[in-house]
């Protein structure tokens, strides 16, 4: 069948530009029993930039999340990761054969745009023919596409990339609707959610580092994923208490001091948030304090021992890293 409608798929992708207009006809989706467009046992590429591959790699990525909550809705799918840290479209474009085409997969969700707008080097129109390309060629060979907008960059400071980034969107937005493609609004969304902090508070609400994920953000990508899928509130409801119930299946990243992972539930992540709340915080503030006071106490220690010779960044953050979890795990019970 996949042969089928790999040749049939040649045939099209010269007539894709001229048919957009059809795309509501051509690309509809049917969705499954559970009433969501992805079904049981599909393989979906998960294909980007860090973004995407911390997805896979933190315990309590995006990939991840979507995968288990597709999983207590009934749907068991095959999820393979594809994300490469500082892709840009150009990047993209250049794997598709090897990181997507070859795999014969049922879906691709495709995540792109921070790195193509925050190292200046692709333009829009280069852009857009980049990520036109992809989806031609990937719906040419009869697999599915999901757009994911790129994360915003510096979370709510307006600078040169935040500005030149929305047209960037604007084009992935615009080219879903065209091909009545899936859309999941990342941008849009975690915008929305940085919005309703208090003025005060509105970076590192939902990223380590004004781009990359901590675990609300990876929750928030999740959402946005599952509802373009066609999940709705009573479905989300379930796969949110599936998520907090999970063990295990969050990390905080700290890359502004000593590296350090900390692994929590995301039911502690919730708890975490509270306690900065309560203390007028944002969590990474809290986060960033006892990270301080691990290191004080690591550096306390080896002036105790007089092993001098450990005075060096990734050793003091070996010795505070188990420090540090207790800490959190002190503060948290």
């Amino acid at each position: 069948m996949r042969t089928r409608s790999r040749i049939a798929g040649l045939i099209l992708a010269s007539l894709l530009p001229a048919l957009s207009l059809l795309a509501p006809l051509a690309f509809s989706q049917t969705p499954s029993p559970s009433g969501l467009l992805i079904k049981e046992a599909q393989k979906v590429v998960f294909m980007g930039d860090s973004v995407t591959g911390m997805g896979w790699s933190d315990s309590g990525g995006y990939i991840h999340l979507v995968t288990s909550g597709l999983e207590t809705l009934g749907i068991k799918i095959v999820p393979v990761p594809a994300g490469v840290g500082g892709n840009r479209s150009l990047e993209m474009v250049a794997r598709l054969d090897r990181d997507v085409l070859s795999l014969e997969p049922d879906w691709l969700l495709l995540s792109c745009g921070v790195n193509d707008v925050w190292s200046r080097s692709i333009d829009l129109d280069t852009f857009k023919k980049n990520i036109t390309s992809i989806v031609d060629r990937t719906q040419a060979a009869g697999i599915k596409v999901m757009i994911l907008t790129p994360t915003p960059i510096y979370e709510a400071n307006v600078s040169e990339f935040s500005t030149k980034l929305v047209d960037y969107v604007a084009f992935m937005c615009q080219l879903a609707r065209e091909r009545n493609l899936p859309l999941a609004d990342i941008n849009a969304a975690w915008l929305n959610d940085i919005k309703a902090q208090p003025p005060g508070n509105r970076n590192h609400v939902l990223t380590i580092d004004g781009v990359h994920p901590n675990p609300d953000g990876h929750l928030a990508l999740a959402r946005e994923v599952l509802h373009a899928f066609g999940a709705t509130p009573d479905q989300m409801g379930k796969v949110e208490a599936g998520w907090m119930a999970a063990p295990d299946n969050a990390t905080i990243t700290i890359w502004e001091n000593i590296n350090n992972d900390a692994l929590l539930t995301l039911r502690q992540f919730e708890s975490l948030n509270k306690i900065a709340a309560d203390r007028k915080m944002l969590p990474s503030a809290l986060i960033n304090s006892l990270h301080m006071e691990a290191l004080l106490a690591a550096f306390e220690a080896i002036k105790t021992r007089g092993d001098f010779s450990k005075v060096h960044d990734s050793n003091v953050s070996e010795e505070a890293k188990p420090i540090f979890q207790k800490k959190l795990e002190a503060l948290l019970r």
